[in-house]
């Protein structure tokens, strides 16, 4: 008799958790940069695919995830259902530059001056104090002591 090897073949594992990270992974909009401290974009631009049966309709470019849901019921047992939302997008990169000198001349020049407000009296006081302390006009405590 030969000399027979049995080969198993490596354990079947559960990837539902690691596909729902993934997917929520996908609507997290920034992350932490612990080099520079500050948050930086995390988003991952999609394109959506619209079919016909087997004939390509229409590519939508530039779209977002922006929320993914799980169902679960008793009868989906081991399987994943999601309801997605997407959005498109238009992305704007910001520069931050220095003012031309011309332009700041320009616009010192366009700027108000400052007004005075008037003499204000900053003196801290308790009502009623000093030589006319206030009358009191309450009709009906007038009424009261007549």
């Amino acid at each position: 008799m030969a000399d027979s090897n049995i080969v198993m073949d490596s354990p079947r594992t559960d990837l539902i958790e690691q596909i729902r990270k993934a997917l929520i992974s996908l609507t997290s909009g920034e992350i932490f940069n612990q080099e520079t401290g500050q948050y930086t974009p995390k988003v991952k631009e999609l394109e959506l695919y619209s079919y016909d049966g087997t004939k390509l309709v229409d590519v939508i470019n530039r779209v977002v995830m922006t929320s993914v849901t799980f169902r679960e019921t008793p009868d989906t047992g081991y399987a994943l259902y999601c309801d997605f939302a997407f959005e498109q997008v238009t992305f704007a990169s910001l520069k931050k530059t220095e003012i031309p000198q011309d332009v700041q001349s320009s616009i010192k020049k366009k700027s108000t001056t400052k007004t005075s407000k008037g003499k204000q009296d900053s003196k801290v006081q308790d009502v009623g104090a000093g030589d006319n302390p206030p009358k009191d006009i309450d009709p009906l405590r007038q009424a009261r002591e007549n």
